[in-house]
C-alpha cells in the first residue's frame, strides 16, 4: 500500500441507513453536506482522543472502546468513521507527518545573514511544542508499525517522507541564500531528521525546554557550517 501525504483520509465517508428501506436517512443535499461536516467533525474527536489515549495508556490500550470512551461518543461511531483500528492507526501517523513537514519550511522573511537551518528546527521544535501530547504516541506508533508486517510499509513510509521533505527544504535554502552545502542532501537531511528525532526523544523523558533549545542553537549553527557561498 502506498500513503500520500496530501490525502491521507483513503476511506470515503459513510452515511447511515434507513434500515427499513436501505435509503439514507439525509435525503436532500442540505441535510447530506450537514451529515458530511457531523461525520468529519466526529472523526476528528476520535482521532484527538486516540492521541490522548496512546499519550496515557500507550498503544495496547488503545482499543475502540477506550478511545470512544475518551471521545464521549458511542462506540458505533468508531465504525461509522473508519472501517478498522489499522486505518484509525495509519490517519494519527499521516496527521502527525503532515503536520512536521508543513513546519520544516523555514520562513521566507528572516533578515539576512540570519540562520535558516535554525529558523527550520524552530518551526519543527513549534510543532512539537504546540502538540506535544502527540510525540511520545508517534514514537510508539513507528516501533508498533516496525513490529507488524502489515504495517511496516506505514513506519517507512514515515521515514521517507521526513527524509524527502527535508532534502525539498535544504535545496530551498540553497536557492533562497544562494549557497551549496557540501555533503550530498539525502545525508544531510537524514543528519537533520535523526539528529531532531533523538532531541525530541530526550526531551520527552526531562521535559527541559531550555536545553533543548539551546541544542537546536547548536544543531543549527553545526548543519549551516556544512554550506558554503556560491561563487559567481
Amino acid at each position: 500500500m502506498s500513503y500520500d501525504l496530501n490525502d491521507g483520509r483513503r476511506v470515503a465517508e459513510r452515511w447511515p441507513l434507513d434500515v427499513r428501506r436501505g435509503q439514507p436517512i439525509a435525503s436532500k443535499q442540505g441535510d447530506l453536506m450537514m451529515a458530511r461536516i457531523a461525520a468529519a467533525e466526529r472523526r476528528q474527536q476520535i482521532l484527538e482522543a486516540a492521541f490522548r489515549v496512546i499519550y496515557r495508556d500507550g498503544v495496547s490500550a488503545g482499543s475502540t472502546r477506550a478511545i470512544c470512551l475518551e471521545a464521549g461518543v458511542p462506540q458505533g461511531a468508531f465504525h461509522y468513521c473508519f472501517h478498522s483500528k489499522r486505518e484509525m492507526l495509519e490517519e494519527l501517523i499521516t496527521i502527525a507527518v503532515k503536520d512536521l513537514a508543513e513546519a520544516s519550511v523555514p520562513s521566507a522573511d528572516l533578515p539576512e545573514g540570519a540562520n535558516f537551518v535554525h529558523s527550520m528546527l524552530i518551526g519543527l521544535w513549534r510543532e512539537v511544542l504546540q502538540h506535544p501530547q502527540r510525540q511520545l504516541p508517534l514514537f510508539e506508533l513507528t516501533l508498533t508499525a516496525l513490529r507488524d508486517p502489515d504495517l511496516a510499509d506505514l513506519a517507512r513510509w514515515q521515514y521517507r517522507t521526513y527524509f524527502e521533505t527535508m532534502e525539498t527544504t535544504l535545496g530551498d535554502i540553497e536557492r533562497a541564500r544562494k549557497i551549496e552545502w557540501t555533503i550530498p542532501r539525502p545525508r544531510l537531511a537524514r543528519m537533520i531528521v535523526s539528529a531532531f528525532d533523538g532531541l525530541v526523544l530526550g526531551w520527552l523523558t526531562d521535559r527541559d525546554d531550555q536545553a533543548a533549545e539551546a541544542a537546536l542553537a547548536s544543531y543549527g549553527t553545526a548543519f549551516a557550517s556544512l554550506s558554503k557561498p556560491i561563487e559567481d
